[in-house]
């Protein structure tokens, strides 16, 4: 599979959307060698909430409205992180696992926009270069208008930054960190979102589709909790798979796929399992696949992805795919933070 699917691109608000949806569309990835599944972790997660998400926003957008707590949808988009982190800190203690995704957020932001927020935005201009070399209506009154609003948006991001790293650097000292990793807490005690940004590695500081610069593109090797997150993150990501949780599927086909990026890296490429996940990645699609999740598999292994599929199909049954949550999980924090068009509602809902 190409790592360009994960690239952070102008689009990066709903990048994995994305590259699923262009995957749905028939996109097949190359079958990976068979190997031995990925060992499970010696953690036991609390069991996941398999709330419909349908009802958790429209909860969250009830309780926002009226105001009648602060907390982690309290605050917009773009609120000043100062007060969203000394006010959320107390319910993250008291067991608000979505408070404690929130703050997590809100320091991991700060953290990028201090070491990487000028670099991702100089990617993103390269990225929109290359996309915009090898659109089919090049030249075109189509393109001009792309071209315009996209100009716009970097513009936008550009302003943002300057804006977040101007309040990231008034953060006291006292709030920036409390020796408590509230993502990884939160992930453990089954927060979806947190489990999908958990096991992505953002709490180390990687960030999804971008590399920084050498000698730090390595850096998240040497955070402490590294160790924790190799053991941790294939058995959470599993265990959101198997308690409902379709947006899982997505991760779990890629990792299954590919070594592209550092999740994956800890998964062993699976044929048969990469099957089963692009067969429920298919059950939540808008329309029919014109590609196979079995070519290439032998009788057996067929046999095998079919079952794994039903399997997980009958621990799905009801729900749909929250491509929100999907959006939010596998965005990079600060950009996820920041108010768009087409991205209003603050994250950590569920």
């Amino acid at each position: 599979m190409n790592r360009a699917r994960l690239w952070i691109s102008l689009a990066l608000l709903v990048a994995l959307l994305v590259s699923a949806v262009v995957m749905w569309s028939g996109v097949a990835s190359e079958e990976a060698p068979p190997h031995a599944p990925p060992a499970q972790s010696q953690t036991t997660p609390m069991p996941v909430d398999v709330t419909s998400s349908e009802s958790v926003d429209d909860a969250a957008d009830q309780q926002s409205a009226r105001g009648e707590a602060r907390g982690a949808t309290y605050f917009p988009l773009g609120a000043d992180p100062a007060n969203v982190i000394a006010e959320l800190t107390p319910l993250a203690k008291a067991g608000d696992m979505a408070a404690a995704c929130r703050v997590a957020l809100e320091r991991l932001a700060c953290e990028q926009v201090g070491r990487h927020g000028e670099a991702m935005l100089e990617q993103l201009r390269r990225d929109e270069q290359q996309a915009l070399a090898r659109a089919p209506n090049a030249g075109t009154p189509e393109l001009s208008g792309l071209l315009e609003q996209r100009a716009d948006r970097l513009a936008t991001l550009q302003i943002q930054l300057i804006e977040r790293q101007g309040a990231c650097s008034k953060l006291p000292a006292s709030l920036q960190s409390d020796s408590t990793d509230w993502l990884r807490s939160s992930a453990l005690a089954g927060h979806p979102e947190s489990v999908l940004r958990y096991v992505l590695g953002q709490s180390l500081g990687i960030i999804e589709g971008f590399e920084a610069e050498e000698p730090r593109r390595f850096d998240f090797m040497g955070h402490p909790g590294f160790a924790a997150w190799q053991r941790e993150a294939p058995s959470l990501l599993n265990q959101l798979l198997d308690n409902g949780r379709p947006e899982a599927a997505f991760l779990l086909f890629l990792a299954y796929s590919d070594d592209a990026t550092p999740l994956n890296g800890l998964i062993r490429d699976d044929p048969v399992e990469a099957a089963a996940m692009r067969l429920v990645l298919n059950d939540f699609r808008p329309g029919p696949s014109s590609s196979d999740p079995l070519r290439g598999l032998d009788g057996r292994q067929r046999q095998k992805a079919t079952a794994r599929h039903a399997a997980l199909r009958a621990t799905m049954a009801g729900r749909a795919m929250d491509r929100r949550l999907l959006n939010q999980g596998t965005e990079t924090p600060w950009l996820v933070l920041l108010p768009d068009a087409r991205n209003t509602a603050p994250p950590c809902r569920n």
